[in-house]
């Protein structure tokens, strides 16, 4: 299981490309598997991107609908086979 270390490194290489707004530098950061869960949605699990592909349209939407938020790392909240990080 990845330490509270690579988690933190990880966050700041996802961050400084999502902060940017630059779609291909985020892409770059996250694994062909990667599940992305919203907790809104039309479902009780809200809503699930999954993979680079469906995320490129989820965040490429995101930046055009105006999402100018900036991020930092806070705090890691991981759990046996997740990992969250709250941010700001």
């Amino acid at each position: 299981m990845p330490t509270p270390r690579d988690w933190h490194a990880w966050t700041t290489a996802f961050l400084a490309p999502w902060n940017a707004h630059d779609i291909e530098g985020v892409m770059v950061t996250l694994a062909a598997t990667f599940s992305w869960h919203f907790p809104a949605g039309t479902t009780p699990r809200g809503t699930v991107h999954n993979g680079v592909l469906g995320m490129r349209e989820v965040v490429r939407t995101l930046y055009q609908t105006g999402h100018y938020l900036q991020y930092v790392t806070l705090e890691p909240h991981t759990g046996p086979d997740n990992f969250g990080r709250a941010a700001h």
